[in-house]
């Protein structure tokens, strides 16, 4: 690519500078799948801290790739040490999207940081409400004839 010095990697020889320009402005938008002008300022942050998330998770993928491979112990060691920052960026970014998002925050709280199977977790489970039976069931407490120690007649004492 000589003579075409600080030209985008993108662009095959020849093209024309015109289109150089017209490519850098839509590439910034890749990230919207609507005319970004017309999203509101929050839902631009939105879509942009998904991205991010995406990147990051993307880094952490890379980063066990490269430790897997790499026979150099010190090496290891920093690519270690960055696939960690890669860890608190992705939950960092996941926290500031469920902050804003409380639903996904309980559908992830029947996921996240649990004990056995991952699949087996209904997929509803933070959506099913008990009904008003279950609910007066779990809290049926004895009669006052059963535990009134005032009463001559305890239900648990006929016989």
């Amino acid at each position: 690519m000589e003579g075409n010095l600080g030209a985008s990697p993108e662009l095959s020889a020849g093209e024309p500078p015109h289109e150089a320009t017209k490519k850098a402005k839509t590439m910034s938008f890749d990230q919207y799948h609507e005319p970004p002008d017309e999203l509101s300022q929050k839902t631009r942050t939105f879509a942009r801290m998904c991205t991010s998330l995406i990147e990051e998770a993307e880094a952490i993928g890379w980063y066990e790739q490269r430790i897997s491979l790499e026979k150099d112990r010190e090496a290891k060691a920093i690519m270690q040490n960055a696939q960690k920052e890669e860890f608190k960026h992705f939950g960092m970014d996941l926290e500031f999207l469920l902050r804003r998002k409380p639903e996904w925050r309980a559908e992830l709280k029947e996921i996240l940081f649990t004990k056995g199977s991952i699949s087996s977790k209904p997929a509803n489970a933070a959506r099913k409400k008990p009904s008003n039976f279950a609910f007066w069931k779990r809290q049926r407490r004895p009669s006052p004839a059963a535990w009134s120690p005032f009463l001559p007649f305890r239900a648990d004492a006929a016989g």
